[in-house]
């Protein structure tokens, strides 16, 4: 498993977590290096398509789960809730303000 690290200009961070076939299976977003904002972790099936989505707060709970045919078209959606893609953390402000970006792998081991 690897570790990518986005760094923006205001401390905010998004982390990217890849599987041993270079397959997303979570990104991180963060207000800065220790405030998580939220999650989201991507299941594939034996094809390799990403077949559903799980949307997580930062305590963890559980706010969407989104599922997906083989186009990547959503199929269904078990608990919709108001989950806006560009903060990622359920508020009503909208796009999180990003500056320049900094990008640093990490290698990280399976647990």
């Amino acid at each position: 498993m690897r570790r990518e690290t986005e760094t923006f200009d205001d401390g905010a961070q998004t982390v990217r977590v890849f599987d041993a076939n270079n397959r997303v299976v979570r990104i991180e977003t963060y207000a800065s290096a220790d405030v998580l904002k939220a999650a989201i972790d991507y299941l594939y099936d034996e094809a390799d398509n990403n077949i559903e989505r799980v949307v997580y707060s930062s305590t963890g709970e559980e706010l969407r789960r989104m599922y997906f045919d083989a186009d990547g078209n959503e199929i269904a959606d078990a608990n919709a809730a108001p989950v806006r893609w560009a903060a990622m953390d359920g508020s009503d402000e909208g796009f999180d303000p990003k500056g320049a970006e900094q990008l640093s792998v990490k290698e990280i081991d399976d647990e």
